[in-house]
Order: C-alpha cells, then sequence, then structure tokens
C-alpha cells in the first residue's frame, strides 16, 4: 500500500507541482518520492517471490522477476518517446503522470482486494 500511494502522491507531485520554472528543491523532492515508491515496491515484490516461490525454484523465480523488470523497462520508452517527441515542454511533462495517476489508482484498490497479503508470512528457509 506504501508502494502505490507514493507512487499516485509523486506522480500527482509532477502533474500539479512541476513546471520549466519549478525550483531545483521541489523537483528533489518529487524525485525522493519516486524513489521511495521504487524502493518500496521492488523490496516487497522480492518478498512476495521469496514467500511463494519453492525453495527449490526461488532463484527462478527472482530471475525472472528481475526478467519482466528490464522488459517493463524497455516497453516504458515508447510512452515516454510519444509524450516527449523532439523536445520537452511542461505540457509533455504533465502527460506521463496521467498514465502513472491511473495506474496507482488502479493498484491501490487490487493491493486492498488481495486477501492474502494480510495473513501471508515469509516462511524460514
Amino acid at each position: 500500500m506504501a508502494g502505490a500511494t507514493a507512487l499516485a502522491a509523486a506522480s500527482a507531485g509532477l502533474l500539479l507541482l512541476l513546471t520549466v520554472r519549478s525550483p531545483l528543491w521541489l523537483l528533489l523532492v518529487v524525485s525522493v518520492v519516486f524513489g521511495a515508491q521504487n524502493g518500496l515496491n521492488i523490496v516487497t515484490n522480492q518478498t512476495a517471490i521469496y514467500a511463494q516461490a519453492p525453495a527449490a525454484s526461488a532463484g527462478t523465480a527472482a530471475g525472472m522477476l528481475r526478467t519482466f523488470m528490464y522488459l517493463g523497462a524497455i516497453a516504458s520508452t515508447g510512452p515516454i518517446s510519444l509524450s516527449f517527441g523532439h523536445a520537452a515542454a511542461d505540457a509533455d511533462l504533465h502527460r506521463r503522470p496521467v498514465i502513472l495517476i491511473i495506474a496507482a489508482a488502479a493498484l491501490v484498490p487490487a493491493t486492498l482486494a488481495d486477501h492474502k497479503l494480510a495473513t501471508a508470512r515469509p516462511s524460514a528457509r
């Protein structure tokens, strides 16, 4: 929940607060919130892998997680290119967070609806 909420907050901050005339400190604050959500989500995804994958295939599961993270990063370059085109401007900067806010808005109820998360406990290996 913390990761999805931080993603929504950082995306909203990017959408609502940042312009080409924004002070550096504001850019840093939004960057720190994006970094926090990234760290929170990576750690929780890795923990979920180890909690759910059988011990014999934990390495394969972790490798698959990393592979799909890279594929997601590669796939995100298309929308970034479409948003910014040849030169970046405020309108371009504000187009990307709309997609992120929609994604975060979908993650929050999906996370709340997953009853396994409330009772999941990583097993000792």
